[in-house]
């Protein structure tokens, strides 16, 4: 995309028969720069994008601990079980 900085008219005087003189307009000629693309600041936008996976890490974390703390509870059960099965078939 590109700005129009200048539209200039390019005039040619032209003599007829001697007598007579002329000016017309034969082309115009345009100007144009690109546009300077924009930096936008994202820093803002990607720290708060950062913290929100942070959060949802720790979320994750205490998540998986608290199902691995499950799982051990459990496990510690079916081997209190097996034990006492162990001292009644013995």
């Amino acid at each position: 995309v590109k700005i129009i900085t200048e539209v200039k008219p390019v005039y040619i005087t032209q003599t007829k028969r001697l007598t007579t003189t002329g000016t017309i307009t034969k082309y115009v000629t345009i100007t144009e720069v690109p546009i300077p693309t924009l930096k936008v600041d994202r820093t803002q936008e990607y720290s708060n994008i950062i913290a929100e996976l942070r959060g949802k890490i720790d979320e994750y974390r205490d998540l998986l601990r608290e199902s691995n703390r499950i799982s051990d509870d459990h496990q510690k059960e079916i081997n209190t079980l097996r034990e006492l099965m162990k001292r009644n078939t013995a």
